[in-house]
């Protein structure tokens, strides 16, 4: 079952970041502290205890056109337990449902090594899509610091260019006027 997190399920979803992603609980407590909300963050439970997870952040993006809202996909982990299951490719099909629901027009996310590339393309994603790397380091600096003091509603801000850092993109939902 997939729902919305609660902060009753922070516990257990500091567990899956330290064990998927190795995170310090400094770095949790901050995170959890300032980025959660229980409304970007999807659980997958087996058994009523989370064992899967995705994070979804408000951005923007700045394409020469124009500027819209998108959705940046962070932390997406399953316990080692659990993977090769289709629960992260669940968690991914719900959040697209629900950023359609929110009328967020895309989705981007940045893989963390080639075989992962080639598992979010295989899920629909696109490559096609190029950030500049200032912004690029200015994300990642964000997401590593968990916003270092900025508050959980703070949005993350990507310029398009024709190089660069490739994004994801769900292929589904329409990025033109």
């Amino acid at each position: 079952m997939i729902r919305l997190a609660t902060y009753s399920d922070i516990p257990a979803l500091k567990h899956i970041r330290r064990v998927c992603f190795e995170e310090e609980n400094a770095f949790l407590d901050l995170y959890f502290s300032t980025k959660f909300t229980e409304d970007n963050t999807l659980v997958y439970l087996v058994d009523a205890a989370p064992v899967a997870t995705l994070t979804l952040l408000e951005a923007e993006l700045q394409t020469p056109e124009r500027t819209f809202p998108v959705a940046y996909i962070y932390a997406v982990a399953t316990l080692p337990g659990f993977r090769r299951r289709g629960l992260a490719e669940a968690l991914l099909h719900r959040a697209g449902k629900l950023l359609r629901e929110r009328g967020v027009e895309a989705a981007m996310l940045v893989p963390a090594s080639e075989e992962l590339f080639a598992y979010y393309i295989k899920l629909g994603y696109t490559t096609t899509l190029f950030v500049a790397q200032n912004a690029y380091e200015a994300m990642k600096y964000l997401a590593e610091n968990a916003g270092a003091g900025a508050s959980g509603n703070s949005v993350l801000k990507f310029c398009v260019t024709g190089e660069g850092m490739p994004f994801g993109l769900l292929s589904q939902q329409k990025l033109t006027a």
